[in-house]
């Protein structure tokens, strides 16, 4: 479970990488695109040899480390590409990180006496879900109308 705790967070950095990918697509701009790969191909080997023989840990630190500097090399090349900084990433993700840390530890403090393993994930889940979506409604976050949007299109598309 430890490694997976430590995958995770890489997890939470992989879609704003894959967002910044397309957008050096979208503007065809392949020599942003193919740099960035060949610096992360370099990184990443260097991070293997470094920390393989630290163990399985190292490793997947060694991914967090290779996700956020990718992270970090993908908002430099969007600042020169289209003048989005680091600042405004920050922006833009900074309530949403707000609302899932709030929804989290609502959820953690109402399940961390149970011992059912099951029931703790399965309430996890519904806590942190409802929570977080309640949360994002309350404050009117542009990301739920966004998806309430999708969800009325796709309803009005089978009608």
């Amino acid at each position: 479970v430890p490694y997976f705790q430590i995958l995770t967070f890489a997890g939470m950095l992989s879609p704003f990488i894959f967002i910044f990918q397309e957008l050096f697509i979208a503007k065809e701009n392949s020599k942003f695109f193919l740099g960035i790969e060949v610096a992360k191909g370099v990184l990443l080997i260097l991070l293997i040899v470094l920390l393989f023989p630290h163990g399985i840990t190292a490793l997947a630190v060694s991914w967090i480390i290779y996700m956020v500097i990718s992270l970090i090399i993908s908002v430099m090349l969007t600042g020169k590409l289209i003048r989005y900084t680091l600042f405004h990433l920050i922006k833009d993700i900074g309530p949403y990180l707000l609302l899932a840390i709030i929804s989290s530890a609502v959820s953690f403090l109402l399940t961390m006496k149970i011992g059912n393993n099951v029931v703790f994930i399965i309430l996890n889940l519904v806590i942190t879900g409802t929570s977080y979506i309640l949360l994002c409604k309350l404050f009117k976050l542009e990301m739920l109308k966004e998806i309430e949007y999708w969800f009325e299109k796709r309803k009005k598309e089978k009608k």
